[in-house]
């Protein structure tokens, strides 16, 4: 009976745990998104009107996105055959990005000027870069044997 109690204890914990996690995931994804909206209204010189009917159409465009990269793993291969592989699985999923970014430049123009969607997804891959650097900066600070070197301190003399 012990066992029993024990292990449906363990279980609602576990479960809640996950159920949390997801809750975060969906917080944080939301959140991305909110941020990259902002950044397109800024970047684009969006009008509040333009604003407003891209949204939907990027969140859906962003979650299209997601459905082909998924949440990315980092595990890096360990035979040559897993390279062949990934590589090959990446190449994949790019083309995939690609035929879809070309999907949505029709149901971007019917929102955006010749000018914005130029610069449409110049703007993407920025902030793509910027979280892909932010990432990958935190990922090395929290390695075991990295130094965190402080920044270098800025003169502020007159």
């Amino acid at each position: 009976m012990r066992k029993i109690i024990l292990i449906s204890l363990f279980l609602v914990f576990h479960i809640g745990g996950i159920a949390q996690d997801n809750n975060k995931l969906a917080q944080f994804k939301t959140r991305l998104l909110n941020a990259k909206l902002s950044e397109f209204a800024v970047s684009l010189n969006l009008t509040p009107q333009q604003t407003e009917e891209f949204k939907p159409i990027y969140t859906e465009y962003n979650n299209d996105m997601m459905a082909i990269w998924g949440m990315p793993k980092f595990e890096k291969p360990t035979t040559n055959e897993e390279a062949v592989a990934t590589v090959k699985r990446i190449l994949k999923k790019q083309e995939e990005s690609q035929r879809l970014r070309s999907k949505y430049i029709d149901k971007f123009a019917k929102v955006l000027n010749p000018e914005q969607i130029y610069h449409l997804y110049r703007v993407e891959d920025m902030i793509q870069r910027k979280l892909s650097n932010r990432k990958s900066h935190s990922q090395r600070n929290l390695q075991p044997g990295i130094k965190n070197h402080p920044r270098p301190e800025t003169s502020t003399k007159k």
